[in-house]
């Protein structure tokens, strides 16, 4: 099946399902032009009859976009509601089987997003149990091996995770370099960072009287092996 709908970001915290108007316009055998004539004329109606708490509710953001020849045209990313609305007046058979697919993916779409936000969550509270292991049980040395020992043990687990440096991953997927690494990752990388983190802190907790360093090694090989 074609993806229909997308996220506005992949940054789980502010991402919502979108679709844009190329894509109903190739869906729905319409030219784009007559697409974008529907979506403002649409926006238009519904600032002149609705209050601005009812508007907010239809999200559209204008955007450019090249073509095989490299010119620039405008297209319209929308969230679900206002989708609905600008495809109502599309109609026949045919039209309602390509609506159910959007609302499939729509759907689909947001159960993704909660189950990468609620995954999301609770790995925020097995960093917690993490760090809490550290900050107890782990004697601060010359150097400050305590004080480095959260980052060093995290850039450890993402780059087994993600197969590279956290750095490198940003570069590539080109997220913001002062991104927070989870509200990008999907749930599958989530589920894996937590299970390594809270396995760390059982290490931690049943090896309180290992030297840090010796300690620290042991969790090196263990995520490495």
């Amino acid at each position: 099946m074609n993806q229909l709908v997308t996220l506005t970001t992949q940054d789980v915290s502010r991402a919502y399902p979108v679709t844009d108007s190329l894509v109903i316009a190739e869906q729905f055998n319409k030219r784009h032009d007559i697409v974008l004539r529907d979506i403002r004329k649409l926006a238009e109606d519904l600032r002149e009859t609705l209050v601005d708490d009812e508007i907010s509710l239809y999200k559209i953001e204008e955007s450019v976009y090249q073509n095989d020849r490299g010119r620039a045209y405008t297209r319209f990313d929308m969230n679900e509601s206002f989708f609905m609305l600008l495809v109502m007046g599309y109609t026949g058979k045919k039209a309602l089987k390509i609506k159910n697919r959007f609302i499939k993916q729509f759907i689909s779409m947001k159960h993704e997003l909660t189950m990468r936000s609620n995954t999301r969550h609770i790995g925020v509270n097995v960093r917690k149990d993490m760090t809490k292991m550290i900050s107890n049980n782990i004697e601060d040395y010359q150097g400050g091996f305590k004080k480095f020992a959260i980052s060093n043990y995290t850039r450890m687990i993402y780059k087994k995770v993600l197969g590279m440096q956290i750095k490198k991953w940003k570069i590539e997927n080109n997220y913001p370099a002062d991104c927070k690494a989870r509200d990008y990752m999907n749930k599958e990388q989530i589920d894996q960072v937590q299970i390594y983190e809270s396995k760390i802190a059982d290490i931690i907790e049943f090896n309180t009287d290992e030297d840090p360093k010796v300690l620290y090694k042991k969790i090196q090989e263990f995520i490495n092996k």
